[in-house]
């Protein structure tokens, strides 16, 4: 935080101490000189302050969605403004009048008779009390007897609208609503008369009926079960905890636990034998919800909310637990500690705010977090939790005082009901700290020891997501579903959220307009390789991912690399081709948005080589600058290759959030098919000022390669140097590169003369990264190179006939160390640097092992046996599996005598090929990657008991997909996803076509189409080739507009075919087409 920021402040809370706690003084204290990084900590009391400060501030909004419903009947009242599920709205401020009436007593709002008069304390305490008691009781009336158990009144949504006359169980998200009005009750209990007693027991029961009669929900592809099976624990932890005496207090236990149980499981976990509440965890699971990493999907992404929301419904039921005085059952710890180490603390900014690495659908900063940090530190006596939460609170009681009116959200994205769900939030994260309690004054975990904990490279979703955190910054690129890349500045030298990039798509991705087609992204394949050191943690230091995209109804192929080293610099490269003639009319590369709202700040310094600019962001406005750099904040810069047209602006209003966007402008054009359209080199640094960006630049060097490689040595903060060599499409060769005084040793395979080093380039799509700190020159004749993985190691050999001198320098230590050695012709030598440059004869220079042959898939039964020739100095093989994606899997690593494997763990009809690679004796040098047949076991059978011979083929929309529902997802056998195709609307002289490609040849006789209720396919034609280039057309027929109907599905004669289209000539929606599902039955 800058000393300014910080002075007014400061000021601002001591002019102000009358309406600000003393807690946030502490918060917002100056570092002092032991402490340059503003580390901020607190205590528990001090947090929990922070809380009732938020809730007393927001009754001025609370007071104001009130409505006296006693004329329907005595003594009820409604809470809600409209929009959303109006109930859970409703009961959640019923909670939070109920816990201003009976928990600010001792506090510093009402200091007890012996404490001082504080300048907090409310002045008409009765009446204050009266008030929010009455509105309490108004609101435990109207909840419980709107409930389809009770039935004594109808929903004031029901008088105005005759519809939706009562809520309960049979309503899937009853558990939930349920908890605000029981708990409510339960605060009052003392205060409800015999008949509203005897009410609200037959709501609790009815709740707590259901959870024993319902069995806990699984993942589904894209979509998690845990959200529900958590929230799902309310309802049976309350009943049992109210009503322990009653007849089924014990089943609502059970129930409350087997829910909990099947919340953050994973297939794994149905053989722990762990017992957890009296049984092994293999007997209480019977769904999964997570992946083996411990992350999960919801909404089709990585949705760090979603992967929190489990842990923040856990809290209310441990609460209602430990404020009835009942011991909490250790299911509602199951796994949660392995969740927040393994994803939640690897997904955090230094404001305790999550990263969004696939996107966010949901309004980015809300105060729902604070719970999950809260159950953590309660419950688990996390010390680092604390600390986020402390940071997180903060943080949202700032967002807060911005409003007028005390609400929590400058814009909500679901009305009244958000302002519903963050005021139960923060009321439950006080009553954790209050009835569970943190064991220990305060933490001592600060945001260095944080990231030294959990720095380093993490993926996610099978390796579709790719993190990296280092104490600079935080970097991310995202394969699935939502293409989109991350890097953020991380620094504790300010604590708000002024410099977060914010997740907008297309981020780090970029776009681009051709003249005839819609702008579209389709994922082909990507890799992932890790950088550097492995740290204790067992993280390795940084990344390298590369991948392919087809855009633009396949007009343009794009391929992305992004590089996190270890340090803070992160390399984006982008490559795009024409795979057609066309026409570029407009389009931008490595894009990166900005929060600039006002609480994140709106206005921002840009400086390039010619401006420095102040921009102040809003709608309409942008800016134009030119450059091969461009500084924001003194907090991002980004070097370019070359000059470009740069913008900034394009203000958006996205998750809550406002964004401006950071382009860099390609040149427009025609270009021929095969002709390269772009390619962009970009360095991305962190926090660093102007004077050091251009040291930091002058140090970048772009290296000039064959056509579908890109390179470049780059050296970091860390003032270490780094090749970074990607192979986009590229041939094998032999690139060259001199030095000024020496040739330095990159990539894994080279030759030298003089200061000349020529490289051996391999085929195929790779990322090839590494320290720049070995460097040698020879007296003109050739030498051979093995790289080493170690900075200070490599390999020389004399292949010639005449003895050659080689000079050598390592970079060791930040010094320059530098030996010399003569080589006698055919002699080999092990270089080394400890500090002095050591050289040994070796008798075997080593080799890289030949690229495997002759390897073959075989289906036997239900498994596939792979097999392949061994070859020469080899130490072991690996064995990849590579689905129709292009995503790899790896299966073993065998010893080099053993020459096959037997593949188990395939799904029936899914087509797979397999890679086997040889890795070599010494160094681990691996040799080119060689790769199977495709093959495919069984044929896959849905739960009709037919073939569906679509499974899991290649699908595609003419115009392409929106990012986050791909053509896949209508051939997964889920009718619950979808497809959507780009926004456009089929008309009959401008069809939509769907396309499936059988990979086979098939007889068939049966076809169904399964659209997105409301949304899908109205007018269609079926077609089908046997060549898969001219097609018949086999019906034409109007859908109804729903998914499960006999006129979804076509029934025809038998025919061959390869292929099958469908065209789609009007749609129920009048932005898109959905579809669910394509089946494709075999006929049998």
């Amino acid at each position: 935080m800058k000393k300014h920021r910080i002075l007014i402040i400061f000021i601002v809370v001591t002019v102000l101490a009358a309406i600000t706690s003393m807690a946030l003084y502490n918060f917002l204290k100056p570092a002092n000189k032991k402490n340059p990084s503003g580390i901020i900590t607190a205590t528990e009391a001090e947090i929990m302050d922070i809380y009732l400060d938020m809730l007393i501030e927001h009754k001025k909004f609370a007071d104001t969605i009130f409505t006296d419903t006693s004329k329907v009947m005595e003594g009820t009242g409604y809470f809600g403004k409209g929009g959303g599920q109006k109930i859970r709205t409703h009961n959640n401020y019923t909670l939070y009048y109920a816990f201003l009436y009976t928990q600010l007593h001792g506090t510093k709002y009402m200091p007890d008779e012996d404490q001082e008069n504080i300048a907090y304390a409310i002045k008409d305490k009765e009446t204050f009390l009266e008030e929010v008691k009455q509105k309490a009781l108004a609101g435990i009336r109207y909840g419980i007897y709107t409930h389809n158990s009770v039935k004594k009144m109808q929903t004031i949504e029901a008088m105005a609208t005759d519809s939706g006359k009562w809520w309960g169980p049979n309503h899937w998200q009853s558990s939930l609503y349920a908890n605000g009005v029981l708990f409510a009750a339960s605060l009052m209990w003392d205060h409800l008369d015999e008949s509203l007693k005897a009410d609200v027991e037959t709501v609790a029961a009815a709740e707590g009926d259901r959870a024993i009669r319902t069995n806990p929900r699984s993942y589904a592809p894209g979509n998690t079960g845990a959200e529900e099976n958590a929230w799902d624990t309310n309802g049976p932890s309350l009943a049992y905890c109210m009503f322990p005496d009653h007849k089924n207090a014990e089943k609502w236990r059970e129930a409350a636990i087997k829910f909990a149980m099947n919340t953050l499981s994973r297939d794994l976990d149905r053989n722990d034998s762990t017992v957890i509440d009296g049984k092994p965890a293999s007997e209480w699971i019977t769904a999964a919800n997570l992946f083996s990493d411990y992350s999960l999907e919801n909404h089709q992404i990585l949705h760090p909310k979603y992967i929190a929301s489990p842990l923040i419904s856990f809290g209310d039921s441990v609460v209602a637990f430990a404020y009835h005085g009942k011991p909490i059952p250790e299911a509602f710890k199951y796994n949660v500690q392995k969740v927040s180490d393994n994803v939640l603390k690897k997904l955090v900014y230094p404001t305790g705010e999550w990263i969004y690495p696939n996107g966010c659908d949901w309004t980015m900063i809300l105060p729902g977090k604070l719970e999950a940090f809260a159950l953590m530190s309660c419950l688990l006596g996390d010390e680092e939790a604390l600390m986020l939460e402390a940071r997180a609170a903060k943080l949202a009681y700032e967002r807060q005082k911005l409003t007028e009116d005390g609400r929590f959200v400058h814009i909500a994205d679901i009305g009244t009901e958000r302002e519903a769900v963050n005021v139960k939030r923060v009321v439950y994260s006080y009553l954790l700290h209050k009835y569970v309690g943190f064991k220990g004054e305060g933490t001592t975990a600060t945001w260095e020891s944080f990231i030294d904990n959990h720095k380093g490279t993490t993926t996610f979703l099978d390796g579709f997501v790719i993190t990296n955190n280092s104490i600079s910054r935080f970097a991310a690129l995202s394969w699935k579903n939502k293409l989109i890349g991350l890097v953020t500045p991380s620094s504790d030298k300010y604590s708000d959220n002024k410099y977060i990039t914010h997740p907008n798509l297309p981020n780090i991705v970029g776009s681009m307009s051709i003249v005839g087609t819609s702008a579209d992204k389709t994922y082909i394949t990507h890799k992932n390789y890790t950088v550097g050191e492995k740290f204790a943690n067992g993280l390795y230091a940084g990344f390298s991912s590369i991948g392919k995209l087809s855009e633009n109804g396949g007009a343009v192929s794009r391929y992305i690399a992004m590089t996190a080293l270890p340090s803070n610099a992160v390399i984006v490269m982008d490559s795009t081709v024409a795979e057609r003639n066309l026409q570029i009319a407009a389009g931008y590369v490595v894009p990166i948005s900005f929060q600039t709202d006002i609480v994140s700040g709106q206005k921002k310094t840009i400086i390039t080589e010619k401006d420095k600019d102040s921009f102040t962001a809003g709608p309409g406005v942008n800016k134009e600058y030119e450059g091969s750099y461009v500084l924001v904040d003194n907090h991002t810069s980004v070097i370019l290759d070359k000059k470009m047209r740069i913008t900034f602006g394009d203000y958006t209003l996205s998750s809550g959030l406002g964004g401006s966007t950071l382009k860099f402008y390609i040149e427009p054009g025609q270009f021929q098919k095969g002709q390269s359209i772009n390619k962009t080199s970009a360095v991305i640094f962190s926090n660093v000022e102007k004077s050091e960006l251009k040291k930091l630049k002058s140090d970048v060097e772009y290296l000039n390669m064959p056509e579908g490689w890109q390179g470049i040595f780059v050296k970091d903060t860390d003032g270490k140097k780094y090749y970074v060599v990607n192979n986009f499409y590229g041939q094998k060769g032999a690139f060259e590169y001199t030095g000024e005084t020496f040739a330095p040793i990159f990539m894994d395979d080279m030759t030298v003369a003089g200061k000349t080093a020529t490289v051996s380039l391999k085929d195929g799509m790779a990322s090839y990264v590494g320290e720049l700190s070995k460097y040698i020159s020879t007296d003109g004749k050739s030498v051979q190179i093995r790289n080493s993985s170690s900075p200070d190691r490599f390999y020389i050999k004399n292949s010639g006939r005449d003895a050659v001198k080689v000079e050598i320098m390592f970079i060791y230590n930040g010094k320059n160390v530098k030996g010399s050695l003569s080589l006698k012709a055919g002699e080999s030598y092990l270089v080394q640097c400890d500090g002095k440059v050591k050289t040994e004869k070796i008798d075997n220079f080593p080799e890289v092992p030949a690229k495997v042959q002759n390897i073959k898939a075989e289906a036997v039964n239900k498994e596939v046996r792979i097999s392949w020739n061994k070859s020469n100095n080899v130490e072991k093989y690996i064995v990849t599996r590579v689905d129709t994606l292009g995503i790899e899997k790896v299966l073993a690593t065998l010893e080099a005598d053993v020459n096959e494997y037997v593949d188990k763990s395939i799904e029936e009809g899914k087509s797979y090929r397999y890679k086997v690679v040889a890795v070599g004796k010494f160094e681990g040098f691996l040799s080119e990657d060689a790769f199977s047949n495709s093959v495919s076991v069984g044929e896959y059978r849905d739960n009709t008991g037919r073939v569906n011979v679509a499974y899991n083929k290649t699908a595609k929309f003419q115009h392409g997909t929106q990012a986050a529902y791909p053509e896949y997802l209508a051939v997964d056998d889920d009718d619950a996803t979808f497809t959507v195709n780009n926004n456009k609307v089929p008309t009959a002289s401008s069809p939509e076509w769907f396309e499936i490609d059988l990979a086979g040849m098939y007889k068939i006789d049966e076809i169904w189409i399964l659209p997105r209720e409301r949304y899908g396919p109205r007018d269609v034609e079926i077609f089908y080739s046997e060549d898969g280039v001219n097609f018949v057309s086999i019906e034409k027929r109007t859908l109804p507009n729903v998914q499960n109907a006999a006129q979804n599905r076509f029934k025809f004669s038998p025919v061959n075919a390869t292929k099958l289209k469908i065209k789609i000539t009007s749609s129920y929606s009048s932005k898109n087409v959905q579809i669910a599902e394509v089946k494709v039955y075999k006929s049998e």
